[in-house]
């Protein structure tokens, strides 16, 4: 843009006339930002729409945004800086909404979109800072996926300082942040379980009666961290309570889904095989329609926990096989050394007789070689454990109690920070 380039808005309304000056047709020529908002008023007008139509602005801004297509993505935030024809908060709030389409399928060009945006929100005269807080609320959300969580709550720390310059949206911004927080905080790799229930609770305080689907997640979230807790009476109510007001809203079918598959496990573990079993049937309906291989395995993995409690082993067998099958063919080796260790337990609960050496054998050598290939806390904690047990089956003091042990162990560090393997010290363990 330069000195003499009329507003976006001023050239849409000499557009939409019936001729336009010479003047800005001479000027249109040179000029890359008002040639490409002339394009795209044109197309609209030739297609026949109207203001009441098509929002003329979003149009204006998919042309000038779709110029980066050519370009490879992390060249964008330098051609934005220096292009004075991107210095528009519409054009940063459609790259806003085009990186939303990325979050699952493509990441890294979200993130890309969601960086550009942030060079407008920077560059362009009079900061939008409610524009500018959520652009770097969404960068946070993108860094939590790239699992660099403290980057993600340091740019929240920075979108905190932006928001409060946000005027009548400065409330509700801080309330999408605050989410933003909990979720990060909630991660089990973060594990600050106080702080992420309180953030959600302040987070849904502010959200209430003004955004339903975050409201919403504010208590999934404080379901979640129950959960991860290891507080299942408490999640199951949770989860329970969240059931008719996202059935209400129509939410995306995957949620729904994974909604129901919480509520199961939380049943599973509070010995309600009955509910367990009915709420993975209601979520497999939807994995199925979805083909989503991993998410079916686990719903057979809990019917398998459920069977354990009614005692109904041959049928935990077959499920924990299936799974375990699937499991192996993702390449999900952390899940299936697990799935493996409740097929022992399975097992053992049938007959405590049974030569279980070798299925210990396999199973913490599997884990040995996926700390070796993926090293990490969490799976060398898990190597250590199962290591453990492969040393008493060989020596065959093996008893179901060690099982559920070691089994009570890895799912506490598959929810939480890791922390280390202690050999029990009770006698009936050992």
């Amino acid at each position: 843009m330069n000195r003499s380039c009329p507003p976006y808005h001023v050239i849409v309304a000499v557009l939409a006339g019936d001729e336009s000056p010479a003047e800005f047709i001479e000027h249109q020529r040179g000029c890359r930002r008002c040639a490409a908002i002339a394009t795209a008023v044109r197309d609209a007008v030739e297609a026949g729409f109207t203001e009441d139509d098509v929002d003329v602005e979003t149009l204006v801004a998919e042309e000038i945004a779709s110029s980066l297509e050519d370009q490879p993505a992390h060249r964008w935030p330098s051609i934005v800086r220096a292009d004075t024809t991107f210095h528009a908060a519409f054009v940063a709030r459609q790259l806003l909404e085009a990186a939303d389409r990325f979050y699952g399928p493509d990441p890294r060009r979200g993130l890309a979109y969601v960086e550009t945006a942030l060079v407008i929100c920077e560059v362009i005269p009079e900061r939008p800072a409610a524009l500018y807080a959520t652009a770097l609320k969404d960068k946070s959300t993108y860094l939590r996926r790239f699992f660099r969580m403290g980057e993600a709550l340091t740019t929240l720390d920075v979108a905190d300082q932006v928001a409060a310059a946000a005027g009548d949206d400065a409330d509700y911004i801080a309330a999408t942040l605050k989410l933003a927080r909990a979720m990060i905080l909630a991660d089990p790799e973060v594990g600050q379980f106080d702080d992420a229930l309180r953030f959600a609770s302040e987070a849904r305080a502010g959200l209430a009666g003004r955004d339903g689907p975050r409201e919403l997640t504010a208590m999934r979230v404080a379901a979640m961290v129950e959960m991860r807790r290891g507080h299942f009476a408490e999640a199951l109510q949770a989860f329970e309570a969240l059931l008719p007001p996202t059935i209400a809203i129509s939410a995306p079918q995957l949620d729904l889904a994974t909604l129901y598959q919480a509520i199961a496990k939380c049943a599973a573990e509070t010995s309600d095989s009955i509910k367990a079993h009915r709420a993975t049937s209601l979520a497999r309906v939807i994995f199925e329609r979805t083909r989503n291989v991993i998410e079916l395995a686990r719903c057979d993995w809990i019917d398998g926990r459920a069977g354990l409690h009614a005692s109904s082993y041959d049928d935990c067998l077959a499920l924990f096989g299936r799974a375990a099958e699937a499991f192996e063919r993702l390449g999900r080796w952390d899940l299936w050394v697990r799935v493996k260790l409740d097929s022992v337990h399975a097992l053992l609960s049938a007959d405590p007789a049974t030569d279980v050496v070798q299925a210990c054998e396999a199973i913490a050598t599997m884990s040995t070689i996926l700390d070796q290939r993926e090293p990490n806390r969490r799976h060398h904690c898990t190597a250590e454990a199962l290591d453990f047990l492969r040393r008493h089956a060989r020596q065959g003091a093996l008893v179901l109690d060690t099982i559920k042990y070691v089994r009570s162990y890895l799912d506490e560090i598959a929810e939480r920070p890791p922390r280390s393997f202690m050999p029990p010290t009770h006698p009936n363990i050992m």
